[in-house]
């Protein structure tokens, strides 16, 4: 046999022998021996493949090598018949072999020998079987059942080429893929099917990942091969996310001996001769990257690579896309159940229109009134009573609250016991928010003694409520576990209308100076002093009582025209 290897930049070597197999690898020792020492090249293992002549034909087996032998740019696993002009590459270093004989290629890639293919002019191939073989109709559509077959047949002696084999199995990888991802029920899903396909894709893509952003936009490795390993270049990351671009990247000539600086520190680290990466796009949004590199090769990826994983890309970001729109509808769906439990379906549709996509979070709204009522000696009232009568009274009071305070535009924005906390001004603005809560309050105490009168006929004990009112800035928003949440209202301003109620005894109003300063035109009070239950560190708050309504009448009549 004779052979030329060369190891770019230096001029091929050749080798010759009159033996039926030559052993090639590197820095031969008593331990392993090799005919053709590679040693310049460190890629090259210590006995990394056997090339053999037989029966007139070539043929070259992997011997464990680290870094693969490859065959026309595809890594080979065990042993390989070689066909007429195949290019043969052990690392770095390439192997030429005079190939005088035309070898066919292997058994698998040709239509199997129990059918015979007739093909004339104006009709399609058509398998048939031993029997007697009818007439082909024109225009007849074959089938491929074998899926190891490839679509196309050999005529007039003409050889199906490696490129043409390796286009149609980049291309039955793309359809594999685009099927396969249709059934995919979860991201963590998509990120195995990748691992899965991308490696018949893409045959040179030794390793690669998934990359996916955070809340914050932070990249997370959401999936990646070989397992245990990674290879992730954030400089790369970067690039594709912020320039939105996809590329190919080629490492340096072991010839050119400076470094400009362009080279990341991770490529280096981790030996990247050849990568792609690529950005995730679905219209505007950049969703992720995705990339694939070769830690052997400096032209392991061609174009033909490139488009074939933009197209993957393109798909994989239309599933995320898909998935990102699936868990907000259903995760917007829980949330509006939610609401059309807590509020009137006038209210829901405000918050949802307000709100927008519905997600966990608050923002600040400045002003806000908050109401807040509680049943003086409500517990001392309960002992008395049996269990059902105190659900019952509840029940009076709440049905006699929720419209009055609905019909003055606020929302009840929860329950707490025999408490009822109620918000005027949001989801929405109200510049009448003010005397539209003290005016709420007064019809509840009206709304009391009416109920107070009906119970002492049952000769049932009345309830009694104190309810105070302050104004201010409040965080109103979705707040809970993703299991549990609801729309509601926090801070100091709800805290401080609690305090108000407490200071205000059976069938009292007592408002902040805040509020009467918005009604003080509108309402007839009494200065009151509420007393901190921790005066060191708290100061009084300073109230008033609310006695009456400066003509009422006036006032019913302003929010009926509203």
């Amino acid at each position: 046999m004779k052979i030329s290897y060369t190891l770019p930049p230096n001029p091929p070597k050749h080798f010759e022998t009159a033996s039926s197999s030559i052993t090639f690898g590197r820095k031969p020792s008593a331990d392993h021996h090799v005919d053709v020492d590679l040693h310049p090249d460190r890629y090259v293992s210590h006995v990394h493949a056997r090339l053999t002549y037989e029966d007139g034909e070539y043929s070259i087996e992997d011997l464990n090598s680290e870094n693969g032998t490859w065959v026309n740019d595809h890594r080979i696993e065990g042993e390989k018949r070689l066909p007429y002009g195949s290019k043969i590459r052990l690392g770095w270093t390439v192997i030429d072999i005079d190939i005088k004989t035309q070898v066919p290629d292997i058994e698998d890639e040709r239509i199997p020998p129990s059918e015979e293919t007739i093909v004339s002019e104006g009709t399609t191939a058509q398998p048939v079987s031993e029997k007697a073989a009818e007439p082909v109709p024109e225009g007849t559509i074959t089938s491929v059942k074998d899926a190891l077959t490839p679509p196309f047949t050999e005529l007039e002696g003409e050889k199906i080429d490696e490129s043409q084999k390796q286009s149609w199995q980049q291309l039955k990888a793309l359809n594999n893929f685009i099927q396969a991802l249709g059934t995919t029920p979860s991201i963590e899903g998509l990120g195995q099917l990748l691992v899965e396909q991308l490696r018949h894709a893409v045959p040179n893509a030794q390793r690669g990942a998934l990359l996916l952003p955070d809340q914050n936009g932070k990249p997370l490795l959401k999936a990646h091969w070989p397992p245990g390993k990674h290879s992730v270049s954030m400089t790369f990351v970067e690039q594709a996310l912020h320039k939105r671009e996809a590329f190919i990247w080629t490492s340096s000539h072991p010839s050119e001996t400076t470094d400009n600086g362009d080279t990341p520190q991770s490529a280096i680290y981790y030996d990247v001769q050849s990568a792609i990466y690529l950005p995730l796009f679905s219209g505007l949004d950049v969703l992720g990257v995705m990339y694939v590199d070769n830690y052997v090769f400096r032209e392991a990826f061609s174009l033909t690579d490139f488009e074939l994983l933009r197209a993957i890309a393109n798909q994989v970001a239309m599933f995320l896309k898909d998935s990102v729109l699936r868990k907000d509808l259903q995760r917007e769906e829980k949330l509006r159940s939610n609401l059309l439990r807590q509020y009137s379906p006038k209210i829901a549709d405000s918050i949802l229109k307000k709100c927008g996509h519905l997600q966990r979070g608050g923002e600040d709204i400045d002003p806000v009134t908050i109401l807040v009522s509680d049943v003086r000696g409500f517990t001392m009232l309960s002992a008395k009573m049996e269990p059902d009568e105190v659900v019952r009274a509840i029940n009076e009071m709440f049905d006699a609250f929720v419209p009055i305070i609905s019909d003055l535009d606020g929302i009840i924005d929860k329950y707490v016991g025999d408490s009822v906390l109620a918000v005027f001004g949001s989801p929405e603005h109200d510049p009448r928010q003010w005397e539209k809560a003290v005016l709420a309050a007064v019809r509840m105490q009206e709304a009391m003694r009416m109920l107070g009168e009906g119970r002492k006929i049952r000769r049932l004990p009345p309830f009694k409520v104190g309810i105070g009112i302050h104004t201010g800035k409040v965080i109103h928003g979705f707040i809970g576990s993703s299991e549990r949440i609801e729309f509601t209202v926090i801070g100091d301003t709800v805290n401080r209308a609690a305090r108000y109620c407490e200071g205000a005894g059976p069938e009292q109003i007592v408002i902040s100076k805040k509020v009467y300063e918005r009604v003080y035109d509108l309402t007839k009070v009494d200065p009151v002093t509420i007393v901190t239950k921790h005066p060191d560190t708290e100061p009084n708050m300073e109230g008033y009582l609310v006695k009456s309504l400066r003509g009422k009448g006036d006032m019913f009549s302003r929010d009926q025209e509203s």
